[in-house]
């Protein structure tokens, strides 16, 4: 009898272990929507409340480096402030850099809802081309499609349901 007691707790201890592993191991899935973009949930969570979690993507070349001001996210130089046309409103903050290649096409960044941000091509020598949304969440994707000569920068904003559009 007190055996039984016993390996009725070790069965019980093994299926909590199982249903919590399985539990973990979901938190961590991937997503793909109808566009083939790669969504990973928990990055969209690293967004603070009041953030938009935006994907962007380089479309020419594979190899591209882009320099954001006006983002949630922590940067190492400050930026700005930067007064944009409308409907934009002034920003600052911190620096944040992204870099692509053929492997990692895709990065995230968060923005303030309602607020404004700045993208940057840092070359000094190549034409870019991305798309960006800050809805990865919602079908159909809607990307803002962007071209950047040598060194441009070029303003955004988004409403406070995270549609993201350029200004004026």
């Amino acid at each position: 009898m007190k055996y039984s007691h016993i390996f009725n707790r070790m069965i019980c201890f093994f299926l909590l272990t199982i249903a919590y592993s399985c539990e973990q191991a979901d938190v961590k899935k991937s997503s793909t929507n109808p566009d083939g973009v790669i969504t990973l949930r928990e990055d969209c969570e690293d967004c603070s409340v009041g953030c938009c979690c935006c994907a962007i993507e380089a479309v020419t070349p594979a190899d591209i480096n882009l320099r954001l001001c006006g983002t949630c996210d922590d940067g190492d130089m400050p930026c700005g402030p930067y007064s944009p046309p409308s409907p934009c409103s002034t920003f600052s903050g911190a620096v944040k850099p992204l870099a692509f290649d053929a492997n990692h096409p895709r990065r995230l960044f968060c923005v303030p809802e309602g607020g404004s941000f700045r993208i940057q091509n840092t070359s000094s020598t190549q034409t870019v081309s991305f798309r960006f949304t800050c809805r990865p969440d919602v079908t159909p994707l809607t990307y803002v499609n962007v071209t950047l000569g040598p060194t441009d920068a070029q303003f955004f904003h988004n409403d406070g349901s995270c549609i993201a559009a350029g200004c004026n």
